[in-house]
């Protein structure tokens, strides 16, 4: 009786260690972190071209070892006056930088990929990208 009962707290006291250990990896509860810049994004502008690509780091604090990558839905990039700049149509599964999405690790970096100016939407297999300008010109008329 005695063997069972100092096996049963070692296996708890595993557990607790082990939450707590998970639980101390980032001082944040779970959630996807867009990463904070200082400074400006330089683009080259190409002639005759209306959309240029802009990708957006973030952090994900994963709520438990193995949780799937999250999925966004419907997201807009907004300028400093309110303006929709790009924008993510339907579902979209973020870009999760797979080297550092093990079991053990609670923060994992990503990115979500915009167009400037630009409109991504689902289809079939993929996605389809469509001109913002495109959209203000037909619903000019």
């Amino acid at each position: 009786m005695k063997k069972w009962t100092i096996s049963i707290f070692s296996f708890i006291g595993m557990v607790v260690i082990s939450i707590t250990w998970w639980l101390l990896q980032s001082p944040v509860p779970s959630g996807i972190y867009l990463e904070k810049h200082a400074g400006s994004e330089v683009f080259e502008i190409v002639e005759n071209e209306t959309m240029m690509e802009f990708s957006l780091p973030f952090q994900w604090v994963k709520s438990h070892p193995w949780e799937n990558p999250p999925v966004l839905q419907d997201v807009v990039l907004r300028d400093q006056h309110g303006e929709g700049i790009a924008s993510i149509q339907g579902v979209y599964p973020l870009s999760i930088d797979e080297r550092h999405n093990d079991w053990k690790a609670r923060l994992v970096p990503g990115k979500i990929e915009f167009h400037i100016n630009g409109k991504r939407t689902p289809i079939d297999r993929g996605s389809k990208i469509t001109s913002n300008l495109t959209d203000c010109i037909m619903n000019m008329y």
